[in-house]
């Protein structure tokens, strides 16, 4: 919920020239509320932030569940002068860090060690992916944004995630400059339940077929560990 970071931490971001937008005020499932439930939710955000934001992202990724209430909130948020940011490149990085809490909680560090550098490689491979997704989509590379969240583990890693896209030849842009490449132009497809990275709804609404199952997952142990852990009541 943006309200609880305070206006001073997103200042110092914003001074750094850092983009911020709105995630709506206690981060609640579009999927399950009415339109007008979702447009308070936006309004309420907008205060927690030092100027009134352009930018908003969808909790889950969900943007409407049926084609009237996408419609309805699209239409909204236009007349608020948003624009929608959009994700192209997604790690699972929240299924990763509760593990990683899990293992750093049990003083765990040598699997903590063997996550983080599991983790590295695991992103490493779904930058990959999604390049070579966007490519077949489009028929040329294009900027990307990458879904991050604010956790231990990518604390713990974010300048190793930020050599790996500079091994890879990538350069870092603002959120305006990526977004104003012309595949963020793409419509919407129809209205889903699902909160998927943007590429594949771009491909859904081009008439393109792509091969979703060559995504790469997770290892199993990262998910089997916090799994045992939760059924054992320590986690």
């Amino acid at each position: 919920m943006v309200e609880t970071l305070g206006r001073k931490p997103l200042r110092g971001w914003q001074q750094n020239l850092n983009s911020l937008g709105n995630h709506t005020y206690a981060h609640l499932d579009l999927n399950s509320l009415t339109v007008a439930q979702f447009q308070q939710e936006v309004i309420l955000g907008e205060p927690s932030l030092p100027t009134h934001p352009r930018w908003l992202r969808f909790p889950f990724n969900h943007a409407g569940d049926t084609a009237e209430k996408q419609a309805a909130v699209q239409a909204f948020l236009a007349t608020r002068g948003y624009r929608i940011a959009a994700c192209t490149i997604d790690n699972e990085d929240y299924e990763w860090s509760r593990t990683y809490d899990l293992l750093l909680a049990q003083h765990a560090l040598d699997d903590a060690g063997r996550l983080r550098a599991e983790y590295l490689t695991y992103t490493a491979s779904k930058i990959d992916y999604y390049s070579e997704l966007h490519t077949q989509i489009f028929g040329r590379p294009i900027p990307h944004v990458m879904l991050l969240h604010v956790n231990q583990l990518n604390a713990d890693t974010i300048q190793q995630t930020l050599e790996i896209f500079k091994a890879k030849h990538y350069r870092f842009v603002t959120l305006d400059i990526a977004q104003s490449d012309p595949a963020y132009r793409t419509p919407l497809p129809q209205a889903t339940a699902y909160g998927p990275m943007w590429g594949y709804r771009w491909a859904k609404a081009l008439g393109i077929k792509v091969d979703g199952s060559r995504e790469p997952s997770p290892p199993e142990w990262v998910l089997h560990r916090r799994q045992v852990s939760a059924q054992q009541g320590m986690f």
